[in-house]
């Protein structure tokens, strides 16, 4: 995928990951940004550090002030700005959309964030609009089908209108019921246990099924 096509201009990996960091570093310390400074946050050696700044410095993003300190110039700290907007629109629609862990959410935005069209993030901004602005998406539920083995809950909403309710009575799930999910393979149906009965459902069906969880309840 070309980077054209992603709305990022000519950047490598590595070089954007360079622009987060120094944007970081620069936040934590103020003013310019020592080589080692940075090669110690990303893991590298000052050599290879060196190399990755000397392109950015190349391409108008950073320059050397005295004592060798890296500083951005005003198109670099534009550009770090934007890679940093996208990473955290990325972390947060894993963590608070998807309900992956913070961990998982943060290791996949750092993959996610050099791959990802600009319109796609966009929309991930657009949607935890939407998630914060919608009355119902206050409620703290979680689609049945984003649940995990030995998750537990209360039913509190139901998409889909009463058709969908009524399904749902069928199988013995009713607003307020406890809910367990017994397996969720992430394909077919999910097997949930309400009361002593176990329970599978169609996953169309179990995505309109909206779970109140536990605070203690945990994912295995």
């Amino acid at each position: 995928m070309s980077e054209e096509k992603r709305g990022l201009g000519q950047l490598s990996r590595a070089q954007e990951d360079y622009l987060e960091a120094l944007l970081a570093l620069e936040k934590d310390g103020g003013g310019g940004v020592s080589l080692s400074a940075l090669a110690e946050r990303l893991g590298v050696s000052a050599p290879s550090a060196s190399e990755v700044v000397q392109r950015l410095q190349e391409a108008g993003l950073v320059e050397r002030v005295p004592r060798g300190a890296i500083r951005f110039t005003e198109a670099g700290r534009a550009r770090a700005e934007m890679v940093a907007a996208r990473h955290k629109t990325i972390r947060r629609f894993f963590a608070e959309v998807l309900r992956v862990s913070p961990e998982v959410a943060e290791d996949d935005a750092c993959r996610a964030e050099h791959t990802l069209h600009a319109e796609t993030c966009e929309r991930m901004e657009d949607f935890l609009a939407h998630v914060a602005a919608d009355r119902l998406e206050k409620d703290n539920s979680v689609p049945l089908t984003l649940l995990g083995k030995g998750q537990e809950g209360k039913l509190v909403r139901v998409a889909g209108g009463e058709n969908v309710e009524i399904r749902l009575a069928v199988l013995g799930l009713r607003r307020g019921a406890k809910v367990r999910v017994l397996q969720n393979s992430g394909r077919g149906p999910v097997m949930v246990g309400v009361g002593n009965a176990r329970v599978a459902i169609g996953r169309d069906l179990a995505t309109r099924v909206h779970i109140a969880l536990n605070k203690t309840t945990v994912r295995k």
